[in-house]
């Protein structure tokens, strides 16, 4: 995908008028993040495991609890709770990789768009991966919701959410809708 999009970027950018937003060296950013990022999905899976909430704020398996505590305590309540506690844990450790991932190749491109080359853009993303700038954090956020399917739902997923909230018997007939609408 890195590549195809790093092949093509440059034609649709000269004919849109606008400055290159993708590189063929996009793709190595994401295989050295890949590397990085483990340790911080392995943090990540540890802490979500351990705490039984994300790191990251939300997730799929916040549907399910939204603003109640667990139904059963203690270590009965841990127990049955281990399957809803393993999804979230591995969805923590992949928002972790995949966070770590793009934010290699956001700040490549930030350093690429600036103009540099060389060890002045090796300086320049080592800059911004020691203090990423709010756009950079943003990106990493959104593309680790899309990546993890569990990105904000629009106005008819909040509808429809809503609705099957509140009628009673649809949960049941509609279990699984995060996943389908992301």
């Amino acid at each position: 995908e890195e590549v195809g999009s790093g092949l093509i970027d440059p034609l649709v950018a000269r004919i849109e008028g606008r400055p290159q937003a993708r590189f063929v060296q996009d793709a190595a950013q994401n295989v050295a993040g890949l590397g990085e990022g483990w340790n911080e999905g392995v943090r990540r899976f540890l802490f979500a495991w351990k705490n039984e909430e994300p790191m990251s704020g939300f997730t799929a398996i916040d549907e399910l609890s939204r603003g109640r505590g667990p139904a059963i305590g203690g270590k009965i309540g841990r127990i049955v709770r281990i399957p809803t506690r393993e999804m979230m844990a591995v969805d923590e450790m992949y928002k972790g990789i995949f966070s770590e991932m793009h934010k290699r190749v956001e700040s490549y491109r930030i350093a690429r768009r600036e103009g540099l080359s060389g060890d002045a853009l090796s300086k320049r993303q080592a800059e911004l991966l020691a203090e990423p700038p709010k756009e950079i954090s943003s990106a990493i956020e959104h593309e680790a919701g899309y990546r993890t399917f569990n990105q904000d739902f629009g106005r008819y997923g909040r509808a429809f959410m809503t609705f099957r909230n509140r009628v009673p018997g649809v949960r049941y007939v509609v279990p699984f809708v995060r996943t389908t609408l992301n």
